[in-house]
């Protein structure tokens, strides 16, 4: 059968299909009536579909957010959200999408084109029953019970248990393996139980044991009990110098300790910073992170709007300076108790963090003294051209810390600098949507398995490595 050329082709943010529903860029073509989307654009080499979404039983609708450029597809049982990067991107898909719908049904090829994360899920289901379970030399679910719900992302969620042997708090972070796979993110699902088994450092997380079911993937993680440092800002609306500068200091030293690691982390912000007992700041989720990053340069648009680097926007390639970038939009958020760039309209939120603006600080700060190597701190980390931005050395030896004195680094590495902070044993820092939900999951009606095609090697245990 001949291949037919797309009538409209080209990137737009597609959001997933997960619990809170992420924005990524994928790129589509519109053949006949049916949209095929793909994880990129490789010209010259043709590649499967992610999926296909058949116009012809459903609604398009252009019209009810234009100002955001937003495009909805509905059939009956799903529904697509998309959005254009710009005006005029909106205005092609939309008119083309609108013809599209008007067309006869195409003929199906004679090998028709299967998207491999479909086929990969409909494997799951018809091979639910032949995985065989296995006794864990290490841990099983009957090794904890359950206490209280701790939070819930795009993924599954994070809920509070005990280790029955010996009383031991532990946070079990629950990933349902159909969104991974229907979101298509096995790789990066790997790569963060990966990363976190082959780290160790006292302000990045720390993963104890890994195990899986039929349906669902588990980390048990350090529990830390002092709250996300986002939970925090929240409370106090933003943070004294002192503060920003305990905080920023350790969440440096473990991106520092990463990237000697050949992995940047690509997903800096508060909300991924949790308080541990004593009041450190602790890095967790890996789910966007990247290794390998001295053999090739990374190319995936990723992360939090407010948080991306300009290079991630323009579609460069990068590398480890997009997250010294992320610890600038950190610091200014902790300092002025809101980011540097900000728009409702997530199109012009990216014009402006690609051009020349400079961040508007509040007047207050700017007229402070004891502000002014912040100031100059943060602006060295917004610098737009990668190769000027501050690197390792020049956070290290930038005055907001240097006049700290020569041992303050290794104090705060050691944990001798006592926190700003330090939580109080008996409160919850949990959301009250979260700590009222209930924490009985249906993972601890399901069987410990020890094989899977998409998540091999899964298992973990850090007493036996």
């Amino acid at each position: 059968m001949e291949e037919q050329t797309p009538t409209c082709s080209g990137f737009l943010l597609k959001r997933g299909d997960g619990i809170i529903g992420v924005m990524s860029r994928k790129w589509f073509e519109l053949v006949g009536n049916k949209l095929y989307f793909y994880k990129t654009n490789i010209p010259g080499k043709k590649v499967l579909p992610m999926g296909t979404i058949h116009l012809d039983d459903c609604t398009v609708d252009t019209e009810s957010d234009v100002s955001k450029l937003k495009i909805v597809i509905k059939s009956k049982d799903k529904s697509h959200e998309m959005q254009a990067e710009t005006v005029s991107s909106f205005e092609r898909w939309s008119n083309e999408l609108s013809k599209a719908k008007t067309l006869k049904p195409t003929t199906a090829p004679t090998k028709p084109m299967i998207s491999p994360r479909n086929n990969v899920r409909k494997k799951i289901v018809l091979n639910s029953a032949s995985p065989k379970p296995v006794t864990s030399a290490a841990v099983s679910l009957d090794d904890f019970d359950t206490l209280k719900t701790l939070g819930r992302g795009q993924y599954g969620k994070v809920i509070k248990v005990r280790r029955k042997a010996d009383g031991e708090i532990f946070a079990m972070k629950i990933i349902d393996k159909s969104i991974v796979l229907s979101d298509d993110i096995v790789e990066s699902t790997n790569n963060e139980q990966l990363i976190l088994k082959t780290i160790k450092h006292p302000f990045i997380v720390a993963l104890h044991y890994a195990f899986q079911t039929r349906e669902k993937l588990c980390l048990i993680l350090d529990f830390l009990t002092g709250g996300e440092l986002f939970y925090h800002l929240q409370k106090e609306e933003l943070f004294g110098v002192n503060k920003v500068r305990f905080y920023i200091g350790e969440i440096f030293l473990a991106i520092e300790y990463l990237h000697t690691k050949n992995i940047i982390y690509r997903d800096l912000k508060p909300e991924n910073i949790v308080l541990d007992g004593k009041g450190h700041a602790v890095i967790t989720d890996f789910g966007l992170s990247k290794t390998n990053i001295d053999k090739q340069q990374a190319f995936t648009f990723c992360g939090t709007p407010e948080y991306l680097a300009p290079e991630i926007i323009a579609g460069r390639g990068h590398g480890r300076e997009v997250d010294y970038w992320s610890l600038g939009v950190m610091t200014f958020t902790l300092m002025c108790g809101y980011p540097p760039f900000s728009h409702e309209n997530v199109m012009m939120l990216y014009q402006t963090i690609m051009s020349n603006a400079d961040p508007d600080f509040p007047e207050e700060i700017v007229l402070e003294p004891k502000y002014e190597d912040a100031l100059s701190f943060t602006m060295g980390l917004l610098e737009r051209d990668p190769a000027k931005r501050l690197n390792s050395k020049g956070v290290r030896t930038h005055p907001f810390f240097a006049k700290m004195g020569p041992n303050w680094w290794d104090d705060l590495y050691n944990k001798k600098i006592k926190p700003p902070f330090v939580p109080v044993a008996t409160a919850d820092y949990v959301d009250e949507v979260f700590s009222s939900e209930a924490a009985t999951d249906d993972i601890f009606k399901e069987k410990i398995i020890n094989q899977d095609e998409h998540f091999k090697d899964y298992d973990y245990d850090a007493d036996w490595s």
